[in-house]
């Protein structure tokens, strides 16, 4: 028989602010990140220090924390830490604004932790290392940090999402050409360019990137970002390593390699009954059994786990063990 009358409030705009007063007492006695502190540290705290309370929080001031009583320097050490997850409240709430999605800000967060700000202030385009789009890097750099369309930073991050955006479509080293054109189709596709870069203004984005570090010019005017330089030259010198005379004598399992005409025998004595290989997948069995590096292509469903399965039954009837990493 009651009736109860509810108030529903539908805000036009939200804004995460830092607690304060006796939200401040409140969250440090009862927040996740507060645990063990209690109502009464936390009164204390508020008591002695008031406002300033938060500045204390921010700067980490350990001592001062401390010397409240009841308040160890391990539980100033947890104030400070759970502290850290609140005060940057405001660049969490600037990113999501943004629509940085949530996940990219609190990996963006874990990163650069208490120097978020100022490593955003320094270069905004830095986001796009976190898989954050453009579009949205672009907003935030051009409207919130006031940079100018022709600034460096923007130019450069420029270059460095053309660059990721070939590379996931297994690019590694583009033609400039190709470069040029992309890096066109971004920049004048922005709603914040006024005018339609040229072909020579491009260029000089490119130039201005590769003198900046951002990405290397190889032989045949190939354009390489550095982190794809940097795995290729790994995965280079691995497979160089593995093939000069130097690393074949340091190893002791040479008798494990036999000679190409020993392999088909042997591979035929521990070669499952269920499998039986083609010609072709015969040959690249013998071609890894016998070889210190070796590569096995082909598309879906040519065979290749087979010639796994067949080679790790045989390695493993060798004693030479096997370590598949993707």
């Amino acid at each position: 028989g009651y009736q109860i009358r509810e108030q529903q409030i539908d805000p036009l705009e939200m804004r995460l602010l830092l607690p304060s007063g006796q939200h401040i007492v409140t969250l440090l006695a009862n927040g996740k990140h507060f645990a063990g502190i209690g109502i009464s540290k936390a009164t204390r705290l508020w008591q002695r220090f008031g406002e300033g309370l938060q500045e204390l929080l921010e700067s980490g001031q350990k001592d001062m924390l401390a010397s409240v009583q009841g308040v160890s320097p391990d539980t100033a050490d947890q104030l400070i830490e759970g502290w850290k997850l609140y005060g940057q409240s405001s660049v969490l709430h600037l990113l999501s604004s943004f629509g940085i999605d949530h996940k990219t800000v609190q990996t963006v967060l874990e990163h650069f932790g208490n120097n978020t700000a100022d490593a955003l202030n320094e270069d905004p385009y830095r986001l796009l290392s976190f898989s954050a789009s453009w579009k949205n890097v672009d907003l935030i750099a051009l409207k919130h940090f006031d940079l100018a369309l022709d600034d460096p930073r923007r130019t450069n991050g420029a270059v460095e999402e053309v660059l990721y955006r070939l590379f996931s479509e297994g690019h590694t080293a583009p033609p400039k050409s190709v470069v040029l054109r992309r890096l066109g189709i971004l920049l004048n596709s922005s709603s914040t360019n006024l005018q339609t870069l040229s072909h020579s203004s491009l260029y000089c984005v490119l130039e201005r990137s590769l003198e900046h570090g951002v990405c290397l010019l190889l032989e045949g005017d190939r354009v390489q970002q550095v982190g794809a330089w940097v795995m290729e030259q790994k995965v280079a010198e691995f497979i160089a390593d593995r093939l000069t005379s130097e690393a074949t004598n340091r190893g002791s399992t040479d008798d494990l390699f036999p000679q190409d005409h020993e392999v088909n025998d042997r591979i035929l004595d521990h070669q499952p009954s269920s499998i039986q290989l083609t010609v072709e997948q015969k040959d690249a069995v013998q071609t890894v059994a016998s070889r210190r590096v070796g590569l096995i292509s082909g598309g879906a469903g040519v065979g290749k786990t087979t010639v796994l399965k067949t080679l790790y039954v045989y390695f493993d009837a060798i004693s030479l063990p096997v370590i598949q990493v993707a």
